[in-house]
C-alpha cells in the first residue's frame, strides 16, 4: 500500500469510529492496520477500547483474541477466547488456540480439558457430516 493510501485509509477508519465508536468492524480494521504497521502500543489501546463495548459475536471475540496474541497479550487473548467460547461452546478454533495457550503457560490440566472438549466437538462434526 502506498503511504498516501495508507494514511487516507487510516483517516477514513478513524472518522468512522468518531461517528460510530461502538463499530466493531471499524475497530477491527483499525487494529489490523495498526498491527500491520507495527504500531503495537496504539493497537493495544484500541484492543482494550474494543472490549469496552458489548459484543454478542463469538467470531468477533475470536478475532480480537488473535490480535491480542499478535500483540503478545496472552492474558487478554485468553479472556477474548473464553468469551468466544461462552457465546459458542462449539467454537473449535477458539478451543484449540486456548488449549495451546494454556499448554504454553504450563496449565496442563486446563489444556487437557480444552483438548477433550475440542475432540468431542470435532467428533460430533464428523458424524453429522456423514
Amino acid at each position: 500500500m502506498i503511504l498516501g493510501d495508507a494514511t487516507g485509509a487510516e483517516r477514513g477508519i478513524r472518522t468512522g469510529l468518531e461517528q460510530i465508536p461502538e463499530s466493531l468492524e471499524l475497530r477491527l480494521q483499525l487494529l489490523n492496520f495498526l498491527v500491520e504497521n507495527k504500531r503495537f502500543s496504539e493497537a493495544e489501546e484500541q484492543l482494550v477500547m474494543s472490549l469496552a463495548h458489548p459484543i454478542a459475536n463469538d467470531e468477533a471475540y475470536f478475532d480480537l483474541g488473535i490480535l491480542a496474541i499478535r500483540l503478545n497479550k496472552f492474558d487478554l487473548a485468553t479472556d477474548c477466547l473464553n468469551k468466544s467460547i461462552d457465546i459458542d461452546p462449539g467454537n473449535s478454533r477458539a478451543l484449540d488456540i486456548l488449549g495451546k495457550i494454556q499448554a504454553a503457560k504450563g496449565n496442563i490440566e486446563s489444556a487437557q480439558h480444552l483438548k477433550s472438549r475440542l475432540e468431542i466437538i470435532l467428533h460430533g462434526q464428523i458424524f453429522r457430516s456423514e
